[in-house]
């Protein structure tokens, strides 16, 4: 019943042009959630900027709101409910006979733990939009929870004349008949493979008993609740720290005090650890525990301030306690293209030793392979008789501006190597210095005209030359990652290729009002500063080179690259942020 209907005020900020992009996001029952979110935010955020409408006016927007629900509704984990039950109830003036907008409010609200209301809103959306039918399905449910069987038969028959022989309707009618909770009625709409979404389910109902039970064992006084997490204040030797259990009220009752209680005893010996992880990971020491985040797969987080400094670090714990550290990196591997078939495998090797002191232990050199361990590592350069398949290569190294050259030696090549660093020990960045240490040594082969590799096609020479930064210390950034960019109609927008290698997060910029050379400038000085510092961004973050600079810091998915990005705030054009 994933329509994407919407009805929309009489000056809507979505256009038909916006209208049908957004539907777009949606075929034949599929609906790309986070597309449509994604769309959103920057339609918002530009049109903001751009001086077309208010931020008010975008909150209180009837058609933007319908499609928020939408598209948070779908997604169907309780933090996406309550953003949408967020925005729904600021467009309430709004909603006079729009079906969408009293059922999506109803789902939102039964959610997040608020049946009761969400049947007053059923029950007031099926006299404004009679029509609609999902409204009527939400509302048998919920007659049914509230014991009023005639009703929730009454919700199957309209149904069932709306739609015959519909399938939701025939099994809600059979749930009534068995006396079915509320639970299982929502059960059978969903795949047993959607975790997320039975973890969901939990947050419909709260069972008081129980919830007070969980008080009573954590010894909570200050409870907050619903907000859109349950938090208290745990007293601690050196002062308070804020526990908030990852869930609302209803989540929280059907979790088990004991488990809970059990990861707060640890929580000692947790503080100790991520202190520990946190020296060694950034150097600093005397972090300040100020949060502890418990989710609903048990699994811990904590929070800490960075001495003398507005920073949070975060350190992750699974749900058998144990650290999550950084993600492994990888996968290392690139390209060196070729004039001729043939290498020197030795040449490699005696490089790797002379200039960057690399030695691989149990080497097995083949007339075409070369693999050896370093540190752990698995590393293998092999010989392939042939180009890269599909004009690859030719078309990635179109995308290289800074080297007119690029397209002309990809087209010319007739072999390459294929090098590659299995990362078994060791931190990704250092396995990514290492791994370009080796590209380098394979690089100052005479016959080698490009490295394909970040989705691009880089200049030997330039290469070889910005590699021997590793010599005195300096991270070769522009060997590492590639900086692309390209204009659109609302600016200029960058990305990087290669972070996620090294164990970050990839970034992008989107629509910056510069100069390309500056966008790109600032782009790799954040780069540079995270990954010299080693230092992670999260989504919600705030970002700056100088004290009074705080640019925002989104995750979400790719708008340039694949995969989830972090989208870093531009400063205003004329800033100088290279203080």
């Amino acid at each position: 019943m994933a329509d994407g209907r919407v009805t929309t005020s009489t000056e809507p900020l979505l256009g038909p042009e916006q209208e049908e992009a957004l539907r777009m996001f949606i075929d034949e029952g599929s609906v790309d959630c986070e597309g449509i979110l994604e769309y959103l935010g920057y339609y918002i955020s530009h049109g903001i900027s751009d001086g077309r409408f208010t931020e008010r006016q975008a909150h209180h927007d009837l058609g933007v709101a319908l499609w928020v629900a939408f598209a948070c509704n779908s997604i169907g984990d309780y933090e996406h409910y309550f953003t949408s039950a967020e925005w729904l109830s600021r467009v309430e003036d709004l909603s006079a006979g729009c079906g969408p907008w009293y059922h999506r409010y109803a789902v939102s609200l039964m959610y997040c733990g608020k049946p009761g209301r969400a049947l007053e809103y059923c029950e007031r959306g099926v006299r404004e939009d009679p029509d609609y039918l999902p409204t009527w399905l939400t509302l048998g449910r919920l007659r049914a929870h509230f014991g009023d069987r005639r009703g929730a038969g009454d919700a199957v028959a309209r149904g069932l004349e709306l739609s015959p022989d519909d399938q939701d309707f025939l099994q809600l009618r059979r749930d009534i008949e068995e006396g079915a909770t509320i639970e299982q009625m929502e059960a059978h709409r969903i795949g047993e493979d959607d975790v997320h979404l039975f973890t969901a389910i939990d947050g419909i109902v709260c069972d008081r008993q129980a919830l007070d039970r969980l008080k009573t064992k954590l010894g909570i006084t200050g409870w907050s609740a619903d907000h859109p997490y349950c938090t208290y204040l745990m007293n601690r030797g050196e002062g308070a720290v804020m526990v908030s259990l990852l869930m609302n009220e209803a989540q929280a009752s059907k979790k088990d005090p004991d488990a809970i209680g059990g990861i707060l005893d640890c929580l000692d010996d947790l503080d100790t650890e991520s202190r520990a992880y946190l020296e060694e990971t950034s150097g600093v020491g005397g972090h300040c525990l100020y949060g502890v985040s418990i989710g609903p797969a048990m699994n811990v987080r904590l929070s800490y301030g960075v001495p003398r400094s507005e920073e949070i670090r975060i350190v992750d714990f699974d749900s058998d306690l144990d650290l999550v550290r950084e993600s492994d990196g990888g996968p290392f591997a690139a390209m060196v293209l070729l004039s001729s078939d043939d290498w020197d495998p030795g040449a490699i090797i005696k490089h790797l030793r002379e200039n960057w002191g690399i030695v691989l232990a149990d080497a097995d050199v083949g007339e075409d392979a070369l693999i050896g361990m370093h540190e752990g590592n698995i590393i293998a350069v092999s010989l392939m008789h042939a180009s890269v398949p599909g004009d690859e290569a030719e078309e990635n190294a179109s995308y290289n501006y800074r080297w007119p050259g690029a397209v002309d030696a990809a087209s010319a090549h007739v072999a390459h190597l294929v090098v590659a660093l299995v990362n078994h020990a060791g931190e990704p960045l250092d396995c990514g210095l290492t791994f370009t240490k080796i590209v380098e040594s394979c690089a100052v082969l005479p016959n080698v005209l490009g490295i394909y590799g970040c989705g691009t096609v880089f200049e030997p020479g330039p290469y070889i030359e910005d590699a021997q930064c590793m010599k005195v210390g300096d991270l070769p950034l522009d060997e590492m990652v590639w900086f692309g960019m390209y204009r659109t109609s609302e600016g200029i927008n960058a990305y990087t290729m290669g972070m996620a290698a090294l164990g970050w997060d990839e970034m992008e910029i989107i629509g910056a009002d510069d100069d390309p050379s500056n966008v790109a400038s600032f782009l790799y000085d954040v780069a540079y500063h995270l990954l010299f510092n080693r230092m992670h961004l999260r989504d919600g973050d705030t970002f700056g080179f100088y004290e009074d600079q705080e640019l925002p810091v989104r995750k979400g998915p790719g708008v340039s690259v694949e995969g989830m990005t972090l989208k870093i705030g531009y400063p205003e054009k004329g800033s100088d942020f290279d203080e």
